[in-house]
């Protein structure tokens, strides 16, 4: 599953929910995360965030 946030404090990461997978938006504001949507396209993404902001975050494996 990937990941990507943006510098305004938008969260996008793409989960399975009920078998269907979809792309969850949430937004920090300081310390608390709040649940924006859950899309099931880009599309819908897009309506939200600016794609351009997001940057891709990579959790590599503790070795």
């Amino acid at each position: 599953m990937g990941r990507w946030v943006s510098q305004d404090g938008h969260e996008v990461e793409a989960v399975v929910l009920d078998s269907r997978s979809m792309l969850r938006v949430q937004r920090w504001y300081g310390d608390v995360r709040y649940l924006i949507a859950y899309c099931t396209s880009v599309q819908e993404v897009a309506k939200i965030v600016d794609l351009a902001t997001l940057t891709e975050v990579d959790n590599f494996p503790a070795p």
